[in-house]
């Protein structure tokens, strides 16, 4: 299928309160131990409008095929209640989708599994997009899970191209809330004119019914979504949000290429998003700019205030006896993905 990428799309928040209505999804063959750790299925039948390949609306569609992209979210006034978000696929084969949700108050052991609506053709005939898409979820104090995604509509031409209308510049984007106030930020990717990639800030004290900004925060250098260096493995990640719970303090885990590897490293703003400090790496010294490539970090922050950031790490040859390695690759050094 030949693909001419143009977009018509659109950046929203919604706020979402789940009810406690729990279905047990059914175990298959993907309920499989790990490491003695039990897997739990969290995906379930579900149901909604779907726009079909010819552009018609298509009422109580299944959504049973492929799920992709998830988040999920933890909320802090109930360690039980968790709420997940992912892509739920309507048709695989045209990449037809609208995001869908999974909602645990039992620590996870069951969920419930719904097509989020207002986005498509069923439960908003009036703002219905094709697609919705980059899930992300955040929880505030008192238990009001916060989101935010893309929706995004094109449609298909008589010879089974996608037609697509304006490109956005904004990667994804990540929202966190703590102590009332809500925090949104995006990325933009690098394009012929810059390498650099901008992360802007947005911020909300009324629950997101209106925000201030969009603000820069950092700007630095980004490999873009191709595959990394001598590798197949994709890479379109450029940066992760966190809000400090312990004092307020916004925390930016960035993704930054040199001359010479890609290192991690992180910015923090003490007020409120209106300036970030110099960058400090957070990998090892001894692999700062040394060829090996530390890439696609995560932050976090305890009660304590104690910050955390966790990322892939290339530095290493790959395992020679590991079943999860393909033949070829077993004792590469840089080069290992499983």
């Amino acid at each position: 299928m030949t693909l001419s990428h143009t977009l018509v799309c659109a950046l929203l928040l919604v706020v979402m309160v789940f009810a406690p209505s729990i279905i047990l999804a059914a175990p298959d063959s993907y309920t499989r131990s790990n490491n003695k750790i039990p897997n739990i299925q969290a995906s379930s039948p579900a149901a909604g409008g779907a726009t079909d390949s010819n552009g018609g609306c298509v009422f109580n569609a299944p959504y049973n095929n492929h799920r992709g992209e998830s988040w999920i979210a933890l909320d802090p006034s109930n360690p039980s209640h968790l709420v997940g978000m992912s892509k739920f696929f309507f048709d695989p084969l045209f990449y037809l989708f609208h995001l869908g949700s999974y909602t645990s108050f039992d620590g996870g052991n069951t969920w419930s599994n719904e097509v989020i609506p207002g986005f498509d053709c069923q439960s908003a005939p009036a703002f219905t997009w094709v697609n919705n898409t980059d899930p992300n979820l955040a929880f505030d104090a008192n238990g009001i899970v916060y989101s935010t995604m893309l929706p995004y509509s094109f449609k298909y031409n008589s010879v089974g191209s996608q037609v697509w209308g304006v490109v956005p510049d904004s990667a994804i984007s990540v929202v966190k809330s703590t102590d009332g106030v809500l925090y949104i930020s995006y990325g933009s990717f690098p394009s012929h004119l810059s390498p650099e990639s901008d992360v802007w800030l947005l911020k909300s004290t009324d629950g997101g019914k209106s925000f201030t900004g969009p603000t820069l925060a950092t700007q630095f250098r980004f490999v873009t979504a191709a595959a990394l260096p001598n590798t197949t493995f994709r890479n379109g990640i450029s940066y992760n949000m966190a809000v400090n719970p312990a004092n307020g303090h916004v925390l930016l885990a960035l993704e930054v290429q040199s001359d010479n590897g890609i290192d991690v490293q992180l910015v923090e703003s003490t007020d409120g998003g209106q300036t970030f400090s110099a960058p400090i790496f957070v990998n090892d010294p001894a692999t700062v700019r040394d060829g090996t490539d530390q890439f696609q970090p995560t932050v976090a922050a305890g009660p304590d205030g104690t910050v955390a950031v966790a990322f892939h790490d290339h530095r290493l040859s790959c395992p020679v006896n590991d079943p999860n390695i393909l033949p070829a690759d077993m004792g590469k050094g840089v080069l290992c993905f499983p």
